[in-house]
């Protein structure tokens, strides 16, 4: 009974807190780590003082671990604009692979978060990405190169153009397509995949359209 007395409980488990600026990344970061328990925060401007354990995602400063924080940095890019601090690549499914590499790497490196573990969940979203990737390739090649237009002013477009040999264009359709496609949110859509898929058919309905 006295050995019982001098016994202290379990500390409890708090599941580290990843605070992402949008909605697409906080898919993104739930995914790298699959089957561990997280919890994502929607938070442009970072976490929070007094929220322990964090782990902040931005893409717009170098790594850095220390006082419970975890910076991933920008994913750098073969497509000179707009620079390669751009964070809107994601609009071009192979680079949101390599956003989830940077980030996995990043996570691993922090010592909080199985790197085995992480190894399986990266490869389950190449699989995805590479999939989605060859379904939205071939949904808009069936668009003829004259409708195949968007206007790549808008954020992240240019990655989409690139991808999926869209010209550049200022035409009402090409505007309203570069709109729909340049997005950080997910639109309701229950992940990236969803919400790519549904955009897609959007601009694909108005490029198509007489």
């Amino acid at each position: 009974a006295l050995a019982g007395c001098d016994s202290q409980p379990e500390p409890e488990t708090v599941a580290p807190l990843v605070a992402v600026p949008n909605e697409v990344l906080a898919d993104l970061v739930e995914r790298v780590v699959c089957a561990e328990p997280i919890e994502t925060r929607i938070d442009p401007g970072g976490a929070g003082d007094g929220v322990l354990p964090v782990l902040v995602v931005t893409l717009d400063e170098p790594t850095t671990i220390g006082d419970e924080r975890l910076s991933i940095p920008a994913v750098a890019t073969t497509i000179e604009r707009p620079g390669p601090d751009d964070p809107w690549v994601w609009l071009d499914p192979t680079r949101f692979g390599e956003i989830a590499r940077a980030t996995a790497a990043a996570l691993a490196s922090s010592g909080r978060f199985d790197a085995e573990l992480l190894d399986r969940c990266l490869a389950r979203i190449d699989a995805e990405m590479e999939s989605l990737d060859a379904e939205l390739f071939e949904a808009t090649q069936s668009l003829p190169d004259e409708r195949r237009i968007i206007d790549v002013s808008a954020p992240g477009t240019i990655y989409f153009a690139s991808r999926y040999e869209f010209l550049p264009d200022e035409s009402d359709a090409a505007v309203e397509a570069g709109r729909i496609m340049s997005t950080d949110g997910l639109g309701g859509a229950e992940s990236y995949d969803a919400m790519m898929r549904s955009n897609v058919e959007q601009i694909m309905r108005i490029l198509g359209s007489d």
